[in-house]
């Protein structure tokens, strides 16, 4: 799959032939979805699961401002604030769609993010305030301590939300059911809720071509059933970066 890649990227002058790109993250995935557009002769269809802002650290902003003739993206992002700047961000290019919504098991979670405390305390130490959210409270625990500080609940704010399966949101919006019926890549940044969103994506009735998700946030335990789940669903595993795997159907 590697060499299918570079070639693509080749073609559309990304680097050069002999120079894999194994600290971009874009490149890799820009690649991926050049070849689906190749191969299908349409747009591609992609789903983005944690959208986050579109901007900062997001794989598939530069792509679509690009090759928008090439894509339709749909952009689900629970966080009210966050998703005024993913909408405004994306305001000028065409072919992107949004859901304000919590991708889960359809149950009520609590949902848990970073507050101002912590942003206080990176402000004084002059470091950037990343605000991470999820449904997943161990992710956030551990990065609170491994920044050095202890009473990491003083540093978490916690809601609770509605969660929705992805596959019912696909489905049951008429926008979208006309639209994403079927897709060909998942882009999924849950912060160590990745696998848990795979298991509630409709992975049978979609059959989606790629999974890009994020493992280094999922203890080795549930990393390797998330790994056999999608083994046996027809899907093998590539990990090309230290944070990152790539799931395709074969």
């Amino acid at each position: 799959m590697k060499k299918k890649i570079i070639k693509f990227l080749n073609k559309f002058n990304f680097f050069h032939k002999n120079q894999f790109p194994k600290k971009d993250y874009n490149n890799f995935i820009h690649g991926i979805l050049l070849s689906l557009s190749m191969e299908n002769k349409k747009k591609v269809k992609v789903v983005q699961v944690g959208a986050n802002d579109g901007v900062h650290g997001d794989p598939l902003y530069d792509y679509t401002s690009k090759f928008t003739d090439k894509i339709e993206l749909l952009c689900i992002e629970p966080q009210l604030d966050t998703f005024s700047n993913l909408k405004k961000n994306y305001e000028d290019i065409d072919n992107v769609y949004f859901s304000m919504k919590c991708i889960g098991n359809g149950e009520k979670k609590l949902f848990y993010s970073l507050n101002d405390n912590f942003k206080k305390i990176k402000e004084n130490r002059n470091q950037k305030f990343d605000g991470v959210s999820t449904l997943e409270k161990y992710n956030l625990t551990h990065r609170l301590k491994k920044d050095g500080l202890k009473n990491v609940d003083d540093f978490i704010n916690s809601e609770l939300v509605q969660t929705y399966l992805l596959e019912d949101i696909l489905k049951k919006d008429p926008l979208f059911s006309k639209i994403f019926y079927e897709v060909d890549f998942l882009q999924i940044d849950a912060e160590g809720y990745d696998d848990e969103i795979i298991y509630n994506s409709g992975l049978k009735n979609f059959n989606f071509k790629y999974i890009n998700y994020e493992f280094k946030n999922l203890p080795e335990i549930k990393l390797n059933k998330l790994h056999d789940f999608l083994k046996n669903n027809s899907y093998k595993v590539l990990r090309w970066n230290k944070s990152d795997e790539i799931a395709y159907k074969i």
